[in-house]
């Protein structure tokens, strides 16, 4: 027969063994999981450097840099012309090019 102050020892060592290797899975998921986010996080970075290079390099060829700050995202607005007969838009084939206000 095992005493009572032997029994509270045992299943204290059994829990405390039981919390530590939680407590180690936890973390390692934890690891896994920052290590995940941080990669998606540099990802993002670089696509979002090279939506802004573009961003420029079109704000150049379009004549709208200067003064203006150049925006992630576009201040442009295409808006269609007027359809002739035959489908096209009357205005040469492209949209018209209106600032947002």
């Amino acid at each position: 027969s095992v005493s009572m102050p032997a029994l509270v020892d045992e299943v204290e060592r059994l829990l405390s063994s039981a919390l530590a290797d939680y407590r180690h899975s936890l973390e390692a998921a934890l690891c896994k999981h920052n290590e995940a986010l941080e990669r998606v996080e540099n990802a993002y970075q670089l696509e979002v450097a090279g939506l802004r290079a573009e961003n420029g390099l079109l704000r150049d060829r379009l004549g709208l840099t200067g003064s203006e700050k150049p925006a992630l995202f576009q201040e442009v607005a295409l808006e269609p012309g007027h359809p002739c007969r035959d489908g096209k838009v009357a205005d040469g084939g492209h949209g018209r090019l209106d600032r947002k206000g």
